[in-house]
């Protein structure tokens, strides 16, 4: 015959289970769409690319939900994807025109050159 106690939880549901990774980027895109002060995110698939890098589906480490919420773990995370995210544009924005500046110019351009020897070449071998 069992005991009434051998059946009753331990210890209280919040210490025992924890948030899996949909319920954590869940929460890290409230946060985001929350705070956020200008028109974001401008480019859904890096956002969603930048998530699945921080949070994946095999991250398990959120430990309880008492501990997950009052430990700041989510708060940490966002700012992780809000920092990515805005490098990433700064890169777009900022660094990708010069490169494609210094491969693309028509004076001194390293592909132009390089389309320019060709394009010689082929000249003098057709005359």
């Amino acid at each position: 015959m069992q005991v009434w106690y051998e059946d009753m939880m331990y210890e209280p549901f919040y210490e025992s289970n924890g948030p899996d990774y949909i319920q954590v980027k869940k929460d890290v895109v409230k946060y985001l769409c929350d705070r956020r002060s200008q028109e974001w995110p401008s480019n859904i698939d890096l956002f969603e690319q930048i998530l699945n890098e921080v949070i994946p589906k095999t991250r398990n480490d959120f430990g309880s939900l008492r501990g997950y919420a009052t430990s700041g773990l989510m708060i940490e995370l966002a700012n992780n994807v809000l920092n990515k995210y805005n490098a990433y544009l700064t890169i777009e924005q900022k660094f990708l025109p010069y490169v494609k500046y210094k491969l693309y110019n028509p004076d001194d351009g390293l592909i132009m050159k390089k389309a320019m020897e060709r394009f010689n070449i082929n000249k003098n071998k057709k005359s």
